[in-house]
């Protein structure tokens, strides 16, 4: 990831193999934002951002308190994560299949309603590693986009 946030290149396969470490990240919007990174990645030197606050951002936000765009803790701001050139999205759902990668999917889990599948069988796959961060949610969590510009 902090490739990815100064824009290095890296090789596709590279980026195909870091798939392997979801099941390690520890909740749903961890997981969401590696799959969105690893899917939208321009990898052309265009640097990504996170969607989550470095450690001078979670110290300053410990110390004055939440800003309006905070999603009520201290670590998350911006969603999914963006390309620096682009606009950030403020629904947080996987755009790709959680399992497989495969792109414009529609069935999404009925308990968190974040993670989607391209398919019953992928998502039965995938249920080992998402049902360990899967809470059950009344509808898809939504962050304000953030002003990005210096206070």
């Amino acid at each position: 990831m902090l490739a990815m946030e100064l824009g290095v290149i890296i090789e596709p396969r590279y980026l195909s193999m870091l798939r392997v470490l979801r099941p390690f990240l520890t909740t749903l919007e961890q997981q969401l934002q590696f799959v969105t990174a690893l899917d939208e990645y321009k990898n052309d030197g265009t640097p990504w951002e996170t969607g989550s606050k470095g450690l001078i951002d979670t110290r300053d936000s410990l110390q004055r308190g939440p800003r309006k765009y905070d999603l009520g803790d201290e670590f998350w701001y911006s969603g999914l994560g963006f390309s620096s050139d682009e606009t950030p999205a403020s629904e947080m759902v996987s755009k790709v299949c959680m399992h497989c990668g495969e792109r414009d999917v529609n069935l999404r889990c009925s308990r968190c309603k974040m993670a989607r599948y391209c398919n019953a069988t992928c998502q039965r796959i995938d249920w080992s590693v998402h049902k360990k961060v899967c809470e059950f949610r009344e509808s898809v969590r939504r962050c304000p986009v953030p002003d990005l510009k210096p206070e």
